[in-house]
């Protein structure tokens, strides 16, 4: 499965903790996606545009709330742009308190898992095949899902 697309708005001082969030989300099949500002030019006028895109096409976004992250200019700019989009249907929004022990914080994780929808596309062929690997997937995740066959 593709899993979810998550944009994680994080400090670069904590770089080592959100990796280890970004190494669990990718361990679950999603695709987290941590902008790291290094490889831009600071003063790019176009920088603010390029994270409210970012943002936009993602269902998920994930604050890693710390000192830092308080602190960090570009993570409070992307709350403010994260805000209107939260008033979308199907838009979640994390905080994970990486001041907490991190292990605690890592459960949000299976929550957020939880709410991925997935569209399995499948040839009619294969929808026997694709019945049973959805369910299977479900009794793993622990969700309750309703598979719906092709017509």
């Amino acid at each position: 499965m593709g899993g979810a697309w998550i944009f994680v708005s994080h400090s670069h001082r904590d770089l080592e903790k959100v990796r280890r969030i970004r190494n669990e989300l990718e361990r679950r099949g999603h695709n987290p996606f941590l902008f790291l500002l290094v490889c831009l030019e600071a003063d790019d006028a176009r920088l603010p545009d390029i994270i409210r895109d970012e943002i936009k096409a993602r269902t998920f976004f994930i604050l890693c709330n710390t000192r830092a992250s308080r602190r960090s200019k570009w993570v409070k700019q992307e709350i403010e742009l994260v805000k209107p989009v939260t008033e979308q249907p199907r838009k979640t929004v994390v905080v994970m308190n990486l001041e907490k022990d991190l292990q605690t914080e890592l459960h949000k994780l299976d929550r957020l898992s939880r709410r991925v929808t997935v569209f399995p596309s499948y040839p009619r062929k294969d929808a026997e095949t694709a019945a049973a690997h959805f369910a299977s997937t479900n009794s793993a995740s622990g969700t309750t899902s309703t598979f719906l066959a092709s017509l």
